[in-house]
Parts: C-alpha cells; structure tokens; sequence
C-alpha cells in the first residue's frame, strides 16, 4: 500500500510537473507569439520607412533625370543661340566688308567720271574756242601789223574781234560742256531766234579767208536762194559752221577749196561742204560723227574729235539731220538739213 501510495505520489508529482511545464511551455509559446506580432510589426514598419525612403529616391531621381534633360537642353539651346548668333556676325561682318568694298568701287569709279569729265571739259573747251580766237587774233595781228589803212576797214576788223570775243564769251557763259553730252539737255537749253541764214553764213565765211588762206585752202559758198530765214540758236549755229570749217581744213591733207552750198528743198534747207582733199572710207565716214572718232588723216594734228559729234547734237536738236559722204581721194561731203521757217518754206 506503501508503495503504491508512494507511486501516486510520484505520478502527481510528474503531473504536476508535467502541468507545470506545460504552463511554462504555453506561457513560452504566448511570449514567443506576442513576440512574434511586434516583430511582424517592426518589420512593416521597416519595410513601409524603406519603400517610402525607396520612393523619395525615386522621385528624386526622377527630377534629377529631368531637370538634366532641361539643363541639356537648355545647353543646346544656348549653343544653337551661339551658333546663330557668330553665323549673323559672320553675315553682317561680310556685308559691311561687301558694302565698304562697293563704295570704294563706287567712289573710285565717281573720281574717274570726275576726272573724264574734267578732261573732256577742258578738250572740248579748247577745240570749241580755238577756232574763234584764232580768227580775233588774226584781224588782231593785221591791226598790229599796220596792214590795214583804210579807217572804216580798221573799224569792221576791230568789231569783227568784238564779235567774235562776244561769241566766245556767250560759249562759256552758257556752259556747253555740260550740255554737249545729250541731245535733250540741248534742245531745252536753245535760245532760238529769227536770221537769214546766207546772210549768217556769208559773214562768217568771210572771217575764215585768213585762216585757209595760209594753208593754201581757198573757202567758198554758193547760194541758190538770195535769202533763207530760220528760227534757230545763231551761237550754236556759229558753233556747227567753226566745225565744218575747221574739219574741212584737216581733213585736206593737201591745198584745194572748200565750197559750200545753200539751197532750199521743200520745208527744208540743205547745207553742203565738200571739199577735195584727200577724203576717207565709207567704213570711217560712217564714224565721222562719233564722239572721239579721229579719222586717219589727222595723225599728228591736234583736236580731240568731239566737233562734228557735237555738231550734228546741235543740228539734231534743230530738228535737222547730218550725212556725211566720203571715198578716197575723192573729197569730204557732209549735208545738213534743217527746217526753214517763214515765207520760204513749201
């Protein structure tokens, strides 16, 4: 009974132990479990603080990334702005170059067209007046020379002088230089008036006789009518006959005469020189009224070739026209024809 009690004992004893441990195993296990949820807790927790720090650097990359790209492509930009902006230097650099390099051109061809303007001037000047200065200084020298004794003669040669320095003076005073270029600027600048033309021309043949006849050149003129009146500039018309005259005595190359015709045909009146002299081409006298044309005959001789081109300027702004007709050893002709007015005219 002992033993058994004894052995009941013991068993309580192991289940009370086992009870026991038991408990500490629940209270363990219940520890381990309470344990267990903060941990699942502070690892929530950690893994919400670790995506949400994840996606800050995220966002933040994001704005880096973009704010790179702008900052590209602002680089670019001012780049490109750079770029533009050397190129229109570049151009506007060129076209002020270009544009210096043209008024250099602009005034250097402006002073070359002053210079051949200045050189004409003064060539033109001086063929335009020498005619008439030589005919004042030839009745100027007969005078000196004490070859003419007749008074009323002394008299006509002093205002044939006259006449001719008043001529001289209305050529400069009117500014034929600036004129003698174009036909139109001519015709504005006529101071037409009524003459008789072979009265005109008759007295103005007799101021040439001392002139031809010390090259051996006898100047005569043949009316077919006692008197033709026209409407025309008389200086510029003194200017026409000095340059028939005066070509006529260049184109000889030799002594003979120069005649001169005035006829009438129709509403107009014909004037023509001829002479006998040495004579040119038809391809050179189809130039005769060029401006600067000398023909072959004239080597040597001074002149400037601006007389019959001016001439014919004249004749044109008159309304009239000029030939010129020429073969070799056969002579110069020239023929001028201008419109009559007054009672004449058909």
């Amino acid at each position: 009974m002992v033993m058994t009690e004894q052995a009941k004992n013991r068993g309580l004893y192991v289940a009370g132990g086992c009870a026991v441990a038991i408990e500490l195993l629940l209270c363990v296990l219940g520890c381990m479990q309470m344990m267990s949820g903060w941990l699942v807790l502070a690892g929530a927790l950690i893994c919400a603080v670790i995506a949400v720090y994840a996606y800050q650097l995220h966002m933040s990359a994001k704005r880096v990334q973009s704010l790179s790209a702008k900052l590209a492509w602002e680089q670019e930009q001012v780049q490109f702005l750079r770029e533009l902006l050397e190129q229109e230097r570049k151009e506007a650099t060129s076209r002020l170059e270009e544009e210096r390099a043209s008024s250099r051109r602009e005034a250097v061809m402006m002073q070359q067209e002053c210079e051949k303007r200045n050189e004409t001037f003064f060539s033109q000047m001086s063929h335009e007046l020498r005619l008439p200065v030589s005919v004042a200084v030839g009745y100027a020298e007969l005078l000196r020379d004490g070859l003419v004794d007749d008074p009323e003669e002394q008299q006509e040669y002093l205002t044939k002088i006259a006449e001719r320095l008043h001529f001289v003076n209305e050529l400069i005073s009117r500014h034929l230089s600036e004129v003698r270029d174009g036909e139109e600027e001519i015709s504005t600048r006529l101071k037409k008036v009524p003459f008789d033309l072979v009265d005109f021309l008759q007295k103005g043949l007799v101021d040439f006789c001392a002139l031809t006849q010390e090259r051996e050149i006898d100047c005569q003129m043949v009316t077919l009518a006692p008197s033709i009146p026209v409407l025309a500039d008389p200086v510029l018309l003194q200017h026409v006959f000095d340059n028939l005259v005066e070509n006529a005595m260049k184109y000889m190359g030799r002594p003979g005469t120069v005649t001169f015709v005035l006829s009438c045909e129709g509403d107009e009146v014909v004037l023509t020189c001829r002479d006998d002299g040495l004579g040119m081409d038809s391809a050179q006298a189809a130039h005769i009224f060029d401006n600067g044309f000398r023909g072959a005959n004239t080597r040597g001789q001074s002149g400037s070739g601006h007389g019959l081109h001016l001439a014919e300027i004249i004749v044109r702004a008159h309304g009239g026209t000029c030939k010129a007709e020429s073969a070799p050893g056969n002579g110069m002709r020239i023929v001028l024809r201008l419109p009559i007015c007054g009672e004449n005219a058909a």
